[in-house]
């Protein structure tokens, strides 16, 4: 027997999926690194009428807060996954991340209980600016990349599978470069 959804609230946006929510203190199974730039939210629409834009205000608690404005289109129960613009402020230790959204279709939205979410993440680690890379390939290096990536998404360092011989330990100096 099919299950049936239905509404009678025109207009309601739903966030959802905490473990989508980034930054956030647990990655499970997951090689993608926490992260200070960019965080990733996932939401619906749960109204009868399609949603065409959301105001999503977001940041971390104790900083000022970042507003972003969503324009798409999703039907009833349709999602879709946003990266947001920016970087994630924190504290040295516990923080938490929040997010909201705002106003779906610039109406009032008719239910407001889940269109709000928060999420704990631990600091990152800041790196000196000289540091050392030491990365050993493993059997396979065509299935590895190293690279590290500044709050502008430009690529400061990286070694390519190509640039790697099976098992070797390569060791090298590094200096970040500060994007202005």
């Amino acid at each position: 027997m099919p299950l049936y959804l239905q509404t009678n609230n025109p207009i309601i946006a739903s966030m959802w999926q905490w473990k989508k929510l980034r930054p956030q203190r647990t990655n499970n199974f997951t090689a993608d690194n926490p992260s200070v730039f960019r965080p990733v939210i996932r939401f619906r629409n749960v109204g009868s009428e399609p949603l065409k834009e959301v105001e999503i205000k977001y940041g971390t608690k104790g900083f000022k807060n970042k507003s972003y404005k969503w324009t798409g289109h999703l039907g009833f129960y349709e999602e879709t996954t946003l990266v947001l613009p920016g970087p994630v402020e924190f504290n040295e230790g516990e923080n938490v991340f929040e997010v909201e959204l705002v106003k779906p279709n610039e109406k009032k939205d008719q239910w407001t209980a889940d269109n709000s979410m928060s999420s704990t993440f631990k600091s990152l680690k800041t790196l000196p600016l000289d540091f050392v890379v030491a990365y050993k390939a493993n059997k396979k290096p065509e299935e590895n990349r190293l690279f590290i990536i500044n709050e502008k998404q430009d690529t400061v360092y990286q070694r390519n599978p190509q640039q790697c011989k099976p098992t070797m330990l390569y060791t090298e100096g590094g200096q970040v470069i500060e994007s202005n």
